[in-house]
């Protein structure tokens, strides 16, 4: 394999698609769930690629939509590109189990699929930056040729410099040297070399025992805290507003910095405009921002807008 520091994660997704718009033999099509992030379909389109999406959130039970997932990824067409979000699924932050990654490798594999994976949240879920990675370690034992997206902004704090990778497996070492240099063409002629000020720090971090384990804790005890906050929105929101039970429990079954809420467009414009409560447009609300302080006013605020 081959890694080469990017402009975080976005940089990554923006290098690797401009790659495959290069290099790709297959179909020049790229399938992204539904819903993902709206900066998935802005990239792959400015390299010319056919975007199309397969199921994965079903709105109605607000849960995983197992069913139309692997139905959707059977009927994909033969060497083309899917992108995956093995955690910290954005924006419905719902993830697969093992089990159904295990099929998904059996199926990227029978139509020969080319997985990209775009990792933003990395030890922001699970608190375990091991087992936030299983399914990527899956695939890679499967033999899976693969893209890795990942991005330090958010576990290691440093959103403004800007610091990420793109891994590519190859299938052999000088596979990987011709890989490389193309890259490196690629990036020349966008932006020469990444600063070096973030990547040096986490560098740093991930080359130094200590450190690394600091930081490890500190990812751990993010989590658990993210999980405290779920569990008590829950339970305020089902005593506040108890006929929206099937909307609160998607708080706790859910993982990562965020709370697909399912608030409509409307509601959330009446929680920013009225009340200075700023959330996603699609309802994607920043666990993270929440706090003992701030909480009751923000489940006051949702229950009487439902409850109207």
């Amino acid at each position: 394999s081959i890694t080469v520091q990017t402009l975080a994660g976005t940089g990554a997704l923006d290098l690797g698609a401009a790659f495959l718009g290069k290099f790709f033999q297959g179909h020049k099509r790229v399938s992204i769930s539904n819903p993902s992030w709206i900066n998935h379909y802005f990239i792959f389109r400015n390299y010319n690629f056919d975007i199309h999406s397969f199921r994965y959130y079903d709105n109605d039970r607000k849960t995983f939509d197992e069913d139309g997932f692997f139905e959707d990824l059977k009927n994909l067409p033969n060497n083309s590109v899917i992108l995956f979000q093995p955690c910290g699924h954005n924006p419905s932050a719902i993830e697969l189990n093992l089990d159904q990654w295990m099929m998904v490798s059996r199926i990227v594999r029978n139509k020969n699929l080319l997985p990209f994976f775009d990792i933003a949240y990395h030890g922001l879920c699970s608190g375990n930056i091991d087992q936030d990675v299983n399914p990527i370690r899956l695939f890679a034992e499967h033999g899976h040729l693969m893209l890795i997206s990942q991005s330090f902004s958010k576990n290691m704090g440093i959103y403004c410099d800007r610091v990420g990778s793109l891994t590519i497996v190859c299938d052999s070492e000088n596979e990987a040297y011709r890989v490389q240099s193309q890259l490196k063409n690629i990036i020349i002629s966008k932006y020469i070399c990444p600063p070096t000020q973030g990547g040096r720090l986490v560098a740093s971090i991930l080359l130094d025992p200590t450190l690394k384990k600091e930081w490890k804790q500190d990812l751990q005890r993010i989590s658990k805290r993210l999980l405290i906050t779920r569990k008590q929105l829950q339970t305020k929101l089902e005593a506040a507003c108890p006929s929206q039970t099937n909307q609160w429990r998607t708080i706790t079954e859910q993982r990562g910095i965020f709370w697909y809420s399912g608030l409509t467009s409307s509601q959330v414009e009446t929680l920013i405009n009225d009340y200075s409560i700023y959330l996603c447009e699609d309802g994607r609300v920043n666990i993270a921002g929440l706090n003992p302080k701030n909480m009751d006013l923000f489940v006051n605020v949702v229950s009487n807008i439902l409850n109207k």
